[in-house]
């Protein structure tokens, strides 16, 4: 279940850009050639998040073509938007 080490790896960028602040909402872009079963994403998410200050943020999933995996946006508690933090280069 790739999805699962993909989330961790989205959660890690996540986590470092709200500086503590409680996340509400992320919105990634994901290539369809990653071959990400939607479900299962968004439960991956929720599990990796359990116990951080993402615990029940929503993840909105846009499915666009190629390799593409990017954070579109943040949202953080209070409305607070970050926009197009950067994920590691693998």
């Amino acid at each position: 279940m790739h999805e699962l080490s993909m989330c961790e790896g989205i959660l890690d960028v996540v986590l470092e850009a709200a500086q503590e602040r409680p996340v509400r909402r992320v919105q990634v872009a994901i290539g369809r050639d990653w071959a990400v079963s939607p479900e299962s994403f968004d439960q991956s998410f929720q599990v990796a998040a359990q116990n951080t200050k993402a615990a029940g943020a929503l993840i909105e999933q846009q499915q666009v073509s190629g390799e593409a995996l990017t954070i579109k946006e943040i949202e953080l508690e209070g409305g607070v938007v970050l926009r197009n933090p950067e994920l590691p280069s693998a």
